[in-house]
């Protein structure tokens, strides 16, 4: 096939000449746009040139100066009042920026409750960046209230302080999910810092979750409502908890949405605390233990992060009858990670039966949990390592595994070598210790085995496979 005269075809010389003709077309374009620009600034330079059309610009440039330094002498209260009057968002930003410049400037109580009112007002603003920058200035709202209250006495001062407190309440259930996560920070702020109205806090914020709380509610924010739930649990107290949340536990647990039923697994960790030992057993474990065998990935794995917090506030037969056997199902969960977690926090599992035996006084458990347990219980382990423990792999490999009777029989024979090196075991009939070495594929004949720090008997090692060599050593 022929390309441009008679040339042969090929891709490299289709390129070139597409490149050629792009970059043609692309200069041509390039110097029509110089060209217009520089006849649009030669028309700019030739208006500004003139004594009136300098002057014209010299008076806007004047205004715009002149307008800019007109708001920076305003008073802070007269400030906050320009830009709160302005329908452009950068400008209401700047009032809330404002306030706390005003209310170090206030010096009697209207002027104060100016500045409330035009806090409230923000507060209700349809943009979200307004309203999350509203809930930064709530704490100096109210640290003013309480320096006001003292020097004066208002007739409305617990009014405009309920009136603080619904702001950041109102935006928990916030249509935005940024300006709720910030409104549940500040929420959670003020019950550790204000403790004198706590219970003020409380009785406006409890309603207002459990309607967030409820089956109506969008799954978004009844799971934003759970993890604010388990962070304010010690805040609340166990009576709230009991009479409030206790009942809504089933339904968090069962939710048609698997968000809400992971915030709920993880948010046990700190309510059992809270609730105590009897009642975990009672509201608690069964929804835990349903949670653990969800279908979502996502919720058993949160099971099993949570696993041992919510294990120590069981008794030791809850946790051996009941506990034990779920957390072994997520050891052999099917996915990897589930696994991985369920491994991460084997360990403080197994530690939670250690301390109920420590803390019981002077009952004897009939359970042992290093012996006796049914982690140790040989039916629960697969086939094919039932009866022998594998060490390494081999292909071809006729050597019989280590079963665990041999491995009982060896371990009752164990002494302590003189070379400092721990617990040796040793072999009855020779009396000689041994070591197991794994050893990487080896293509190659037979070979015989090297002296480490003794007489090593040969090895044999067959081709392309996996071969282990047992050392037997005639000393150290």
């Amino acid at each position: 096939m022929a390309w441009g005269g008679g040339s042969s075809f090929s891709f490299g010389s289709v390129y070139r000449y597409l490149s050629s003709s792009i970059a043609a077309e692309l200069k041509l374009d390039l110097s029509r746009v110089d060209q217009v620009i520089t006849a649009s600034n030669a028309e700019v330079d030739g208006g500004g040139g003139g004594g009136e059309g300098g002057g014209d610009m010299g008076g806007e440039d004047g205004g715009v100066d002149s307008f800019t330094d007109m708001y920076d002498n305003l008073l802070p209260l007269e400030k906050l009042e320009r830009y709160f009057q302005s329908e452009d968002v950068l400008d209401r930003e700047m009032a809330v920026r404002c306030i706390p410049e005003a209310l170090e400037a206030a010096t009697s109580h209207s002027e104060y409750q100016f500045i409330l009112e035009i806090s409230m007002t923000l507060a209700n603003d349809h943009e979200p960046t307004i309203r999350m920058l509203i809930l930064d200035t709530v704490a100096v709202l109210l640290e003013h209230h309480s320096r006001l209250c003292l020097t004066s006495d208002l007739e409305n001062g617990m009014e405009n302080k309920e009136r603080l407190f619904d702001v950041p309440i109102r935006m928990v259930s916030d249509i935005n999910q940024q300006v709720r996560r910030i409104s549940q920070t500040c929420v959670v702020s003020l019950l550790e810092d204000d403790t004198k109205n706590k219970d003020v806090l409380i009785n406006q914020l409890v309603p207002e979750m459990e309607r967030c709380l409820s089956r109506d509610e969008h799954y978004d924010l009844r799971m934003d409502m759970s993890l604010l739930l388990s962070r304010l649990a010690p805040l609340l107290g166990r009576e709230v908890l009991v009479r409030k949340f206790v009942p809504l536990f089933p339904s968090l647990g069962r939710d048609a949405m698997f968000h809400v039923r992971k915030a709920f697994a993880m948010g046990c960790r700190d309510i059992c605390p809270v609730l105590g030992e009897d009642l975990t057993e009672q509201h608690i474990l069964q929804p835990f233990c349903d949670l653990c065998h969800d279908d979502v990935w996502g919720v058993r794995k949160a099971c099993a992060d949570v696993f041992a917090d919510v294990a120590i506030y069981c008794n030791l037969g809850t946790r051996h009858d009941r506990l034990t056997p779920t957390f072994l199902r997520l050891l052999q969960d099917d996915s990897r990670w589930v696994r991985r977690a369920a491994f991460e926090h084997l360990g403080s599992f197994i530690a939670t039966f250690y301390v109920s035996l420590l803390g019981s006084e002077g009952e004897q458990s009939s359970i042992n949990p290093f012996s006796d347990s049914i982690l140790l219980d040989n039916s629960l382990l697969p086939a094919h390592e039932e009866d022998g423990i594998w060490v390494g792999e081999a292909e071809d490999d006729e050597t019989p595994p280590i079963t665990r009777s041999e491995r009982g029989a060896s371990d009752s024979g164990t002494r302590t070598g003189e070379s400092g090196m721990g617990n040796v075991p040793w072999d009855k009939e020779e009396e000689e210790p041994f070591f197991l070495f794994m050893d990487a594929p080896i293509s190659g004949g037979r070979k015989e085995g090297k002296e480490r720090g003794g007489k090593d008997s040969a090895v044999e090692e067959r081709d392309g496979g996996k071969r282990r060599r047992v050392w037997k050593k005639e000393r150290f």
